[in-house]
């Protein structure tokens, strides 16, 4: 080989090794806590301030982009992809909106996104890097930086004073076609903690009403949080998500059907991506020496997910995937809540999630998996 040669494959390692570090590292977060939500969490339910569940991309943007109106100070949005379609263009113009009447605006996008962006069919890169007017305004600062660690999050936060939060990026399928939920916290008290939280990297308070959790350089909350929710789980746990592969989560549920707790399990019958890990990891529940207290079912269309609800009344939801990346990887917030069985949050997502459940169809076999969807299926749960 030609020194030239061996110069550039050198350099094309070197390269690979470094997206391979910055993108798929599990060293970018903090080491997890030994405990998170604590007994008392789960003994008694919360008085929960102005908490809403928006469902579905009309209802959740909705919201937003009619909050985005009414900031005054700031406005901070953090999203893991901001499509250069419909949805982007009308948070574009809500954000330049808000920075021309004197709020300061700060647009934060995840890096690696920008594959989801790029990779399909008439992609176009994000508004973030090609529109003149957000990129020049003065108001506006806008971070997509290859230093920073993945951040999968997506929140969006007006003057500290309302904040929404889920799995919702800023896209045209999350707007009018993916099924979906948000989070609205009105309270001007706990949306500001919350900012606090997740800009300032300040620690929760203790004594909350419900727990916000993150992944950061400072900690991986949101595993442990998880973990002790299904394990304290007593009669029922209802899971509606995209992506399921983790074994630590397929592990939890074992236990909890070892003890007699009922399982519903909900996934996309064609997700976007992450088919073959999700099959397998049914495949591994169903083959379960107590799977007789499980069922598993696939929705018709994309769902898209992030829900846990325990007993019908404690919440796990955010913008965490229950795989190994959204677990040890990747930036999260997720919120923890134990609520009032009337309580129009938990009332309202219990109606959606029993409604995606009637139609949606029982998986009570195995699938068959080839060779190949087998090795797509390793290879996808631990690269996405």
């Amino acid at each position: 080989m030609s020194p030239v040669f061996i110069v550039l494959l050198a350099a094309a390692a070197w390269a690979l090794a470094l997206v391979f570090y910055r993108f798929f590292s599990p060293f970018g977060l903090g080491p997890a806590p030994q405990q998170l939500l604590g007994q008392d969490f789960f003994t008694h339910p919360a008085a929960m301030p102005d908490i809403k569940i928006y469902i579905d991309g009309q209802e959740s943007f909705g919201a937003i982009l009619a909050a985005m109106d009414r900031a005054e100070k700031s406005l901070h949005v953090q999203t893991f992809i901001w499509k250069d379609d419909t949805l982007g263009n009308m948070m574009v113009d809500a954000s330049l909106a808000a920075a021309n009447r004197g709020v300061a605006v700060k647009l934060c996008k995840d890096l690696l996104g920008s594959f989801f962006e790029m990779a399909f069919k008439n992609g176009k890169p994000s508004p973030l890097f090609n529109n003149a007017l957000l990129k020049s305004h003065a108001n506006i600062n806008i971070q997509v930086s290859a230093k920073k660690a993945v951040d999968h999050s997506k929140y969006y936060i007006m003057d500290r004073q309302t904040a929404f939060f889920g799995g919702m990026n800023v896209a045209d399928e999350y707007h009018a076609v993916w099924h979906d939920y948000m989070v609205g916290l009105h309270d001007p008290g706990w949306a500001a903690h919350f900012a606090a939280k997740v800009i300032d990297r300040q620690p929760w308070p203790d004594g909350a009403p419900f727990v916000i959790a993150t992944n950061t350089s400072q900690g991986a909350q949101i595993r442990t949080g998880v973990i002790e929710l299904i394990d304290a789980a007593r009669d029922r746990l209802l899971f509606e998500h995209a992506y399921f592969s983790a074994s630590i989560i397929i592990d939890a549920i074992e236990r909890a059907l070892a003890r007699g707790v009922k399982v519903d399990l909900l996934l996309p019958r064609a997700p976007s991506t992450h088919g073959p890990a999700n099959r397998a990891a049914v495949n591994r529940l169903l083959g379960s020496p107590h799977a007789r207290g499980l069922r598993i079912f696939f929705y018709p269309r994309m769902t898209h997910a992030k829900a846990l609800v325990a007993d019908g009344k404690i919440v796990a939801i955010g913008s965490a995937n229950m795989t190994p990346r959204s677990l040890y990887v990747s930036g999260e917030t997720v919120m923890f809540a134990h609520f009032p069985p009337d309580h129009p949050f938990i009332a309202r997502l219990n109606a959606r999630m029993e409604r995606d459940l009637a139609e949606s169809q029982r998986i009570t076999e195995p699938i068959a998996m080839s060779l190949v969807e087998r090795a797509r299926a390793v290879a996808g749960k631990y690269i996405w």
